[in-house]
């Protein structure tokens, strides 16, 4: 239901991303496999919040300091 992103600038991680908004996978071998011709890298945090917004979700943008591991987290709608 809610991504939760730190802010963090510095964040460089990388991911990869397809067509649709629920195309995203660390790796693009990933993508390739389930059919996607032509995966793009972009910044983790970016194909996080295109996958969340595309599917319905919301973002939440929250403080760096707040302790959330690897700097993203979720409140999921479905428990």
């Amino acid at each position: 239901e809610v991504v939760l992103v730190a802010e963090d600038p510095d964040d460089d991680r990388k991911a990869w991303f397809g067509p649709e908004p629920v195309h995203a996978a660390a790796a693009e071998r990933t993508l390739r496999e389930l059919g996607v011709e032509q995966p793009r890298e972009a910044r983790l945090v970016d194909v996080a919040v295109r996958a969340a917004l595309g599917t319905g979700a919301a973002i939440r943008v929250i403080p760096s300091e707040s302790g959330l591991d690897d700097g993203m987290g979720a409140i999921l709608r479905w428990g």
